[in-house]
């Protein structure tokens, strides 16, 4: 019995490889690829001012400085409106481009993001002690205005109805920032140490080539158009970026001027601010190692 049962099986088995070799058809397939778009890579953000930058992270001084940034916030009530929804012209996160920049200038840069306070504020509930190090200086300010409207700039030229056209149109925006300081050792919190007010010019410009012309007689005149054109437009929010690291630059540099320190090198620092695209071959921007 036990001999017939093991044969069943068998003939089970057997049956059902036969059945699978049934539907196969001997084809094999090839995984299909799928080509991917791939851009440039990722690099490092760069502006007008590292020259500038470095020549200020050169200065032993400036290590010893402690800084925190408080809220860099959008003041200008100017929105986009598109099609796609609404958004703000100007970046909303300028606290953290001032924070970097001030880390690139070589200050200690301390944390006061409100999500670090709600940690710290938590650890003390749970009876978590530690030394917490505070910032001597705190950044302040805004982005305090936005202007569009400016006078731009407008060319046109038709031949037979054939001509290019060209415009360029302006924007300019503005931010305030303020070095306070705060209360540590000797020294009296809320007094305003240095203050930098700048403004950027936002540029974009079109430029484009049209033919336009009747065709056909009488009741079948019809006017027929056709138009190619490109624009360039600067990169508003990105620029934002660049604002504070010459407002972080300016802050630092009135600083270590109102402390009396390293006149010549702040000279030096100062000039590169002014004109950031100036040769820098007679000037020591790198940090000694």
């Amino acid at each position: 019995m036990r001999v017939s049962r093991i044969i069943g099986a068998a003939i089970l088995l057997s049956a059902s490889a036969l059945a699978g070799c049934a539907t196969t058809t001997g084809e094999t397939t090839t995984p299909k690829t799928t080509t991917v778009l791939r851009g440039p890579v990722t690099t490092k953000v760069s502006g007008p001012y590292e020259a500038a930058k470095a020549c200020v992270a050169s200065i032993p001084e400036v290590s010893s400085i402690r800084v925190g940034v408080g809220v860099i916030q959008d003041l200008t009530g100017k929105t986009n409106i598109q099609t796609d929804g609404t958004g703000s012209f100007i970046t909303q996160g300028a606290t953290d481009m001032a924070t970097t920049s001030l880390a690139e200038l070589g200050v200690q840069v301390v944390e006061l993001s409100f999500t670090y306070k709600q940690n710290v504020d938590w650890y003390a509930t749970k009876g978590v002690k530690g030394s917490i190090k505070q910032p001597q200086f705190i950044v302040m300010g805004s982005v305090t205005a936005l202007d569009f409207g400016i006078s731009g700039t407008v060319g046109e030229m038709s031949i037979y109805g054939v001509g290019p056209r060209a415009r360029a149109y302006r924007a300019t925006g503005r931010m305030d920032l303020r070095l306070v300081t705060l209360p540590y050792g000797n020294t009296t919190g809320g007094s305003v140490q240095a203050v930098s007010a700048f403004q950027k010019e936002f540029l974009a410009v079109e430029t484009g080539l049209g033919a336009a012309t009747f065709v056909g007689k009488g009741d079948g005149l019809t006017f027929a158009s056709f138009n190619v054109g490109s624009s360039q437009r600067e990169p508003m929010q990105a620029t934002i970026g660049y604002m504070t690291d010459y407002g972080s630059v300016d802050l630092v540099l009135k600083l270590l001027d109102k402390l009396g320190l390293q006149k010549a090198r702040v000279s030096e620092c100062r000039e590169l601010l002014v004109d950031p695209y100036r040769p820098a071959s007679k000037i020591q921007v790198a940090k000694a190692t």
